[in-house]
Protein backbone atom coordinates (compact mmCIF):
# COMPACT_ATOMS: atom_id res chain seq x y z
CA UNK A 1 0.00 0.00 0.00
CA UNK A 2 2.66 2.58 1.17
CA UNK A 3 4.67 1.72 -2.35
CA UNK A 4 1.96 1.99 -4.63
CA UNK A 5 1.05 6.18 -2.88
CA UNK A 6 5.11 6.49 -2.95
CA UNK A 7 4.91 5.27 -6.64
CA UNK A 8 1.78 7.23 -7.48
CA UNK A 9 3.40 10.52 -6.11
CA UNK A 10 6.80 10.05 -7.86
CA UNK A 11 4.68 10.03 -11.12
CA UNK A 12 2.45 13.02 -10.35
CA UNK A 13 6.20 14.95 -9.15
CA UNK A 14 7.82 13.81 -12.92
CA UNK A 15 4.54 14.58 -15.10
CA UNK A 16 4.92 17.98 -13.28
CA UNK A 17 8.51 18.67 -14.23
CA UNK A 18 8.12 18.92 -17.27
CA UNK A 19 4.20 20.05 -18.41
CA UNK A 20 3.31 21.25 -21.43
CA UNK A 21 3.45 24.72 -22.26
CA UNK A 22 0.17 26.41 -22.38
CA UNK A 23 -0.68 27.94 -25.48
CA UNK A 24 -2.09 31.66 -24.97
CA UNK A 25 -3.83 32.76 -27.67
CA UNK A 26 -3.34 36.55 -27.80
CA UNK A 27 -6.09 39.35 -29.29
CA UNK A 28 -4.04 41.87 -30.82
CA UNK A 29 -5.40 45.16 -32.33
CA UNK A 30 -5.67 44.82 -36.27
CA UNK A 31 -3.16 46.48 -38.25
CA UNK A 32 -3.91 49.43 -40.75
CA UNK A 33 -4.99 53.11 -40.79
CA UNK A 34 -7.55 53.41 -37.49
CA UNK A 35 -10.08 55.73 -37.48
CA UNK A 36 -11.59 56.17 -33.85
CA UNK A 37 -10.99 52.87 -31.26
CA UNK A 38 -8.35 50.63 -32.18
CA UNK A 39 -10.24 47.12 -33.02
CA UNK A 40 -9.50 43.57 -32.04
CA UNK A 41 -9.06 40.66 -34.54
CA UNK A 42 -11.40 38.61 -32.73
CA UNK A 43 -15.08 37.57 -33.70
CA UNK A 44 -15.33 39.22 -37.33
CA UNK A 45 -17.02 38.29 -39.63
CA UNK A 46 -17.77 39.24 -42.92
CA UNK A 47 -20.17 41.29 -44.30
CA UNK A 48 -22.16 38.97 -46.32
CA UNK A 49 -23.15 37.00 -43.45
CA UNK A 50 -24.42 40.55 -41.42
CA UNK A 51 -28.49 39.78 -42.28
CA UNK A 52 -28.08 35.76 -40.90
CA UNK A 53 -25.79 37.20 -37.86
CA UNK A 54 -28.45 39.59 -37.00
CA UNK A 55 -31.54 37.06 -37.28
CA UNK A 56 -34.68 38.60 -35.67
CA UNK A 57 -32.31 41.24 -33.72
CA UNK A 58 -32.58 44.30 -33.94
CA UNK A 59 -29.43 45.56 -32.06
CA UNK A 60 -26.10 43.31 -32.58
CA UNK A 61 -22.43 44.36 -30.74
CA UNK A 62 -20.13 42.73 -33.77
CA UNK A 63 -16.78 43.38 -35.68
CA UNK A 64 -18.07 43.57 -39.78
CA UNK A 65 -15.12 43.43 -42.50
CA UNK A 66 -16.15 44.56 -45.78
CA UNK A 67 -15.87 47.44 -48.62
CA UNK A 68 -16.77 50.77 -48.35
CA UNK A 69 -19.00 51.32 -51.31
CA UNK A 70 -19.47 55.65 -50.49
CA UNK A 71 -18.35 58.42 -48.18
CA UNK A 72 -20.86 61.07 -47.12
CA UNK A 73 -18.36 63.99 -46.51
CA UNK A 74 -21.13 65.94 -44.89
CA UNK A 75 -22.61 63.68 -42.45
CA UNK A 76 -19.40 62.04 -41.37
CA UNK A 77 -21.22 58.71 -43.05
CA UNK A 78 -19.99 55.74 -44.96
CA UNK A 79 -22.23 53.04 -46.47
CA UNK A 80 -21.68 49.61 -47.63
CA UNK A 81 -23.74 47.00 -50.17
CA UNK A 82 -25.03 44.78 -48.28
CA UNK A 83 -26.13 41.38 -50.31
CA UNK A 84 -29.58 42.12 -50.69
CA UNK A 85 -28.10 45.41 -52.60
CA UNK A 86 -29.44 48.14 -50.10
CA UNK A 87 -26.73 50.14 -48.65
CA UNK A 88 -25.95 49.56 -44.92
CA UNK A 89 -25.11 53.57 -43.70
CA UNK A 90 -22.58 53.83 -41.12
CA UNK A 91 -21.99 56.51 -38.75
CA UNK A 92 -19.67 56.69 -36.15
CA UNK A 93 -20.52 57.08 -32.02
CA UNK A 94 -17.56 60.01 -32.06
CA UNK A 95 -20.11 62.58 -34.80
CA UNK A 96 -17.04 64.78 -34.97
CA UNK A 97 -14.74 61.78 -36.77
CA UNK A 98 -14.28 62.49 -39.83
CA UNK A 99 -12.97 59.68 -42.64
CA UNK A 100 -11.96 60.78 -46.19
CA UNK A 101 -13.37 60.10 -49.56
CA UNK A 102 -10.61 57.83 -50.58
CA UNK A 103 -11.58 55.41 -48.47
CA UNK A 104 -14.41 54.59 -50.90
CA UNK A 105 -13.34 51.02 -52.35
CA UNK A 106 -11.32 50.06 -49.50
CA UNK A 107 -11.32 47.03 -47.05
CA UNK A 108 -12.30 47.71 -43.89
CA UNK A 109 -13.20 46.47 -39.93
CA UNK A 110 -15.72 48.06 -38.27
CA UNK A 111 -16.49 47.61 -34.73
CA UNK A 112 -19.52 49.28 -33.41
CA UNK A 113 -23.47 47.55 -33.56
CA UNK A 114 -25.72 47.06 -36.45
CA UNK A 115 -28.92 47.99 -35.60
CA UNK A 116 -32.59 48.19 -37.95
CA UNK A 117 -34.17 51.56 -37.83
CA UNK A 118 -36.78 53.96 -40.09
CA UNK A 119 -34.93 56.04 -42.55
CA UNK A 120 -36.65 59.26 -43.19
CA UNK A 121 -38.20 60.48 -46.20
CA UNK A 122 -36.14 63.62 -45.72
CA UNK A 123 -32.39 61.62 -44.77
CA UNK A 124 -33.02 59.34 -47.72
CA UNK A 125 -33.07 62.59 -49.92
CA UNK A 126 -30.08 63.98 -48.43
CA UNK A 127 -28.18 61.35 -48.92
CA UNK A 128 -29.21 60.14 -52.22
CA UNK A 129 -28.76 64.08 -53.13
CA UNK A 130 -25.39 63.62 -51.94
CA UNK A 131 -24.31 60.73 -53.44
CA UNK A 132 -25.60 62.06 -56.24
CA UNK A 133 -28.49 60.44 -57.49
CA UNK A 134 -30.76 62.55 -60.44
CA UNK A 135 -33.48 64.72 -59.74
CA UNK A 136 -35.95 61.73 -61.43
CA UNK A 137 -34.19 59.40 -58.91
CA UNK A 138 -34.55 61.23 -55.56
CA UNK A 139 -38.46 62.38 -56.31
CA UNK A 140 -39.45 58.42 -56.16
CA UNK A 141 -38.60 58.92 -52.75
CA UNK A 142 -41.73 58.84 -51.30
CA UNK A 143 -42.10 56.73 -47.93
CA UNK A 144 -39.67 55.89 -44.87
CA UNK A 145 -37.75 52.87 -45.03
CA UNK A 146 -36.47 50.39 -42.73
CA UNK A 147 -33.21 49.68 -43.08
CA UNK A 148 -30.09 48.32 -41.58
CA UNK A 149 -27.59 51.17 -39.80
CA UNK A 150 -24.41 50.93 -38.46
CA UNK A 151 -22.90 52.70 -35.62
CA UNK A 152 -18.88 52.76 -35.21
CA UNK A 153 -16.74 52.88 -32.45
CA UNK A 154 -14.00 51.86 -34.60
CA UNK A 155 -12.66 51.37 -37.79
CA UNK A 156 -9.45 50.23 -39.35
CA UNK A 157 -8.61 50.90 -43.10
CA UNK A 158 -6.86 46.83 -44.04
CA UNK A 159 -3.36 47.00 -45.85
CA UNK A 160 -4.27 45.77 -49.73
CA UNK A 161 -1.90 42.93 -48.77
CA UNK A 162 -3.87 41.69 -46.00
CA UNK A 163 -5.53 38.68 -46.67
CA UNK A 164 -6.25 37.18 -43.27
CA UNK A 165 -6.39 38.65 -39.61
Amino acid sequence: MKISILVILIVASLASCNPEPTKLSAQENVKGLVYGDSVMNDNVIELTALSTAMGEEERLDLKVKGKVDHVYPAKHWLAMKLNNGEEMLISFEDSTLKVPATLKGKEVILDGYAYSDTLSIDDQIAYAQEAGKTPEEVAKITTPKISVLFKAKGLVVLDSTQKDL
